[in-house]
């Protein structure tokens, strides 16, 4: 019996400790709400204790949903994206980056694309009163992150195509003047 009552005890200090710290209690009940949601339609959720985000992976990518405020609650739910840099397999350049996240962003109205230094960032943010509000919609968040990637990387081919040949007619134009 006391092994019983010791598990018991080192289980509900682990949930503790995985929920972050310093949630309000509605932030702390809604993050529980949400990770419960995920767990529920086997999305294996974890909680980053550095930031309180609740994580998971769908199809190898991952997605976090940080929640900030007290009801209504801001989630800003995000997708791994796009490595920028150097061009090269596992990044993309910046200049022409922005020109494709420019005409993402004119497509598309609940996701957000932002080019930072190395990155570029994907994020959903929407105001909810109660969690429901927000796994209400979960699934065509889902589907709308996908089609941003899939728009993102045709217009990045797009403008590298367009600078591509802007630099041909260029070159063209120096050897006619030789």
């Amino acid at each position: 019996m006391k092994t019983f009552n010791l598990i018991i005890m080192l289980m509900v200090a682990f949930a503790t400790e995985a929920f972050g710290k310093d949630l309000t209690p509605s932030q702390e009940k809604a993050q529980r709400s949400l990770y419960a949601y995920l767990q529920k339609e086997k999305y294996d959720p974890s909680v980053d204790t550095s930031d309180n985000s609740v994580c998971f992976r769908r199809g190898g990518v991952l997605y976090w949903i940080d929640l900030e405020g007290d009801t209504p609650f801001l989630f800003t739910f995000h997708r791994k994206a796009f490595k920028v840099g150097k061009e090269s397999e596992q990044a993309y350049r910046r200049d022409i980056a922005i020109k494709a996240v420019n005409d993402v962003n004119r497509k598309h109205k609940t996701v957000k694309l932002t080019v930072e230094e190395k990155k570029v960032d994907i994020a959903i943010q929407v105001y909810v009163t109660k969690v429901e509000d927000f796994t209400a919609v979960f699934n065509k968040y889902l589907n709308d992150f996908k089609e941003v990637d899939t728009d993102f990387k045709k217009a990045y081919e797009v403008e590298k195509t367009a600078i591509k040949r802007a630099e041909e007619r260029a070159e063209e134009e120096a050897r006619k003047n030789l």
